[in-house]
């Protein structure tokens, strides 16, 4: 009986140790699914998580210390049914640093796990993934949840020093032999060669006298900037060096390229200055905020005396008088405001509008030496006319010809805009010189007329008698004249 015993408890403890088989009638042997864990757990179905080394992936590839990295977990499910709520811990070098939940992970399917995790100190880490980590999920095989692999994590980059340096790089002397008394231009191109935005002075010299100073402001790293200077050099005979100076800006970390020196200018003394044959008088009034452009007016003076196509010697004299108050309605001058503006600015010659004569209806107005030009905005209803002269014209047989005009208006405004408009933008005051040289001529009888008296523009685009265009107003000290309609002129009113 003992014997029996010990064989039935054999038994039972193979049962519980064995899978269960059940043999068919042919006798083949047929697996259950139904196994019993060492845990005790029983599932009828189960998934089966699992990933590997190549499973895990990190962005970047090599981060820096105070980087995010997002290291990502490819989760397969290669059992018989869905695994759901599946949480995946992320560690690196056995410190949590923290975990995600996947919904479902269908069978024979796979899903990314993620997580973001910035590192604090430089080194190799080993960032294990476990897949279940508290084992809720029943599955065929427990052993394959979790995969390692090593990161590497360099130190984190310097900031980027901070530094402050401008520089002159070049200074250039429009002329470097001149005649006392007349006018360089100094050009002087500055950049900011440091990483921050500059403020600063620009100081031109010639030799150790200033001749102005500019400021600089908030200049962008890497960008440069281009500023003129205009030297009148009056009184001054010899040979000069042309230098300047950037001020140094706070904490500058090199002040040796502050300052440039390149060049000479050789002033000789004056001769005997030139007898002129003809004068004129120019008074210029202006709208407030539309003055003549110095360098306009010292071009014409320069051109008149003795630089035309002729050598003719004129003596032109301006006189930029009024500054006349902005008011709304000269947003655009009309005829009626320009003769309104003029009986009350033009006060430098005699030939005051309205007095007649039986010659030419108005006496003097425009046989004068004496011109009246008023710099302004806009023409009223006519934006794109620039310039305008009031003239006389005369009948010789079947053909016309203009003899003269005493009054001219520059619309300032509107040369500015265009020269604005161009690709690339042409100095103002190109467009400003083009015009006033134009209306000029007129004033003193260069132009050529139809047989109805209306103006035929010069086919040389770049004479000032042409259409305004960029061929003659981009031509920087180089306006003229064409011979043919200089020689139209009537200069018999201007003799000397």
């Amino acid at each position: 009986m003992k014997k029996v015993l010990a064989m039935l408890l054999l038994v039972i403890l193979l049962m519980a140790v064995a899978p269960m088989a059940v043999i068919t009638s042919k006798g083949t042997t047929i697996k259950l699914s139904a196994v019993t864990s060492a845990q005790g757990k029983i599932s009828g179905d189960p998934p089966d998580l699992t990933l590997s080394p190549g499973d895990i992936g990190f962005a970047p590839s090599e981060p820096a210390v105070g980087e995010t990295v997002t290291i990502t977990a490819t989760i397969h499910n290669i059992g018989n049914a869905n695994a759901k709520s599946v949480l995946v811990h992320f560690n690196a070098s056995s410190t949590f640093i923290g975990e995600d939940k996947i919904a479902v992970i269908p069978k024979g399917g796979s899903r990314q796990a993620e997580i973001g995790w910035i590192p604090d100190v430089a080194g190799n880490y080993i960032i294990r993934i476990v897949v279940d980590p508290v084992d809720t999920i029943d599955e065929i095989n427990e052993t394959n949840n979790e995969a390692s692999k090593t990161i590497t994590v360099v130190a984190a980059a310097p900031p980027p020093a901070i530094v402050h340096d401008v520089a002159v790089t070049s200074v250039t002397p429009s002329a470097t032999e001149v005649t006392a008394g007349e006018v360089v231009t100094i050009t002087v191109v500055v950049e900011n060669q440091g990483t921050e935005t500059e403020t600063f002075d620009v100081t031109s010299y010639y030799g150790s006298v200033a001749i102005g100073t500019q400021p600089v402001t908030e200049l962008a790293a890497d960008t440069s900037e281009t500023l003129t200077f205009s030297w009148d050099t009056t009184g001054l005979e010899g040979t000069y060096t042309i230098k300047a100076e950037a001020s140094v800006v706070p904490d500058e970390t090199d002040t040796a390229d502050n300052t440039l020196t390149d060049g000479t200018v050789t002033v000789s003394a004056p001769g005997v200055p030139p007898t002129a044959t003809h004068e004129l008088f120019i008074e210029i009034d202006y709208i407030e905020g539309h003055a003549p452009n110095q360098t306009v007016l010292d071009y014409i003076e320069w051109y008149y005396m003795g630089n035309n196509p002729s050598g003719e010697l004129i003596s032109v004299t301006f006189y930029v008088n009024d500054s006349i108050p902005y008011v709304g309605a000269y947003a655009g001058i009309n005829d009626d405001e320009f003769w309104a503006i003029e009986k009350a600015y033009n006060n430098m010659g005699d030939d005051a509008y309205g007095t007649r004569d039986s010659i030419f209806g108005t006496a003097g107005v425009y046989s004068s030496k004496w011109k009246w030009i008023l710099y302004g905005t806009t023409v009223e209803g006519a934006p794109n006319v620039i310039g305008y002269t009031y003239v006389i014209i005369a009948r010789i047989g079947r053909t016309y010809d203009l003899l003269a005009g005493n009054y001219i208006f520059i619309a300032d405004g509107a040369a500015d805009s265009w020269a604005g408009s161009q690709e690339p933008p042409i100095e103002p005051y190109g467009a400003e010189a083009v015009v006033l040289m134009h209306e000029m001529g007129h004033s003193i009888g260069v132009a050529k007329l139809s047989w109805r008296g209306a103006e035929i523009y010069d086919p040389d685009s770049g004479s000032v008698m042409s259409y305004l265009s960029t061929a003659n107003a981009k031509l920087y000290w180089a306006w003229y004249y064409s011979k043919e309609y200089w020689a139209t002129r009537n200069m018999e009113y201007y003799t000397v």
